[in-house]
């Protein structure tokens, strides 16, 4: 029988992960939320264009040239790491937001401790309340990128009918759920 080979771990210092997890995370700009048919990110003016731009500072290029691809808020954040596992030397399972969640070990006390890279896990409840809450109520999931004057800005995936994008704020107000 032939065996897995195991992805040697190559490890970065600190910083340099971050960036690369940050960089990676940018090259799925552009990637929609989910699978829809006619997919409104698909017909927007630029939509190749600004990906490809992005796509080269990607740590593991060609990653994201996936037709098809579709990723929610937790399902970026699992890709990336997928990518990156030989510099993590972990695989992340297959689950949500809350999954992530009780996977990492550190908080920060206040916004001002956030570094880029981190992530900002966002609870609520569900205004349709029949819909089953998540464990922690944790609902959203973004990754913190400070790339302009607020410094309050993320890259995450939103919508359903959205796709991967840098935000302006990662405080929002969403149609799904509050608090």
């Amino acid at each position: 029988t032939a065996r897995a080979q195991r992805q040697p771990t190559v490890k970065l210092p600190n910083e340099a992960l971050r960036q690369a997890f940050v960089d990676q995370a940018l090259s799925y700009i552009g990637t929609p939320y989910a699978k829809l048919k006619n997919h409104p990110s698909q017909h927007k003016a630029g939509f190749k264009a600004l990906p490809s731009c992005l796509k080269s500072a990607a740590p593991v290029p060609g990653a994201h040239d996936r037709p098809g691809l579709a990723l929610d808020c937790s399902a970026l954040i699992r890709q990336v790491l997928f990518d990156l596992q030989s510099h993590f030397g972990f695989v992340v399972g297959g689950w949500n937001q809350a999954y992530q969640f009780d996977t990492l070990p550190d908080a920060v006390a206040s916004e001002k401790d956030l570094q880029p890279g981190d992530l900002i896990f966002i609870s609520g409840l569900y205004f349709d309340e029949t819909r089953r809450p998540k464990p922690h109520n944790m609902t959203h999931v973004e990754i913190y990128y400070p790339c302009g004057e607020s410094g309050v800005q993320t890259i995450g995936s939103r919508h359903k009918t959205g796709c991967v994008q840098v935000h302006e704020d990662y405080r929002f107000e969403s149609k799904t759920y509050h608090s």
